[in-house]
């Protein structure tokens, strides 16, 4: 009697083992289809916004079949993750990333200059000026006439009116 039971409890142990291996082995093979493909990067990340916010918008669109468009990003972005091109993916991402820095460099750009005419418009003391010749801004005190103004950048001088 004993041993029956420690024959149907042994029974029971081998086949949690083997349940375990079953389920490593199916990890492993998951893991072996996933090794060598390409996986998500920032242009991975942007589609997926895209997407979502496409999705979005379409839900309040009058017209239902709209809302397909954004699956179209949707695939792109699991074609791209399960590539085993990695030379192909990474440089459609470094031309995403480089669309992205020009896009962050001009709205800086465009803020800073937004900024200096703030600044500029309160500053009742002073005019400003580019130089023709190097493009240099200058600040000159306002309400002296006609004045010769020279660059200090490059020496060239002209004649404005402050």
């Amino acid at each position: 009697m004993l041993s029956e039971i420690r024959v149907i409890l042994d029974l029971k142990w081998m086949t949690e083992i083997q349940k375990g291996i079953r389920r490593r082995e199916g990890m492993n093979s998951l893991r072996n289809f996933f090794s060598g493909r390409y996986g998500n990067d920032h242009l991975n990340i942007a589609l997926l916004l895209f997407a979502m916010i496409l999705m979005f918008v379409f839900r309040f669109t009058p017209v239902w079949y709209l809302s397909y468009v954004a699956y179209v990003p949707l695939i792109f972005m699991v074609y791209r993750g399960f590539s085993r091109n990695y030379e192909k993916r990474r440089r459609e991402n470094e031309v995403f990333l480089s669309g992205i820095r020009k896009l962050k460099f001009w709205a800086k750009d465009k803020q800073s200059k937004v900024n200096t005419a703030k600044a500029h418009a309160h500053d009742k003391e002073h005019k400003y000026y580019k130089c023709p010749a190097c493009g240099a801004q200058l600040r000159v005190p306002s309400g002296k006439g006609k004045i010769c103004i020279t660059c200090p950048r490059c020496r060239k001088e002209f004649i404005k009116k402050t």
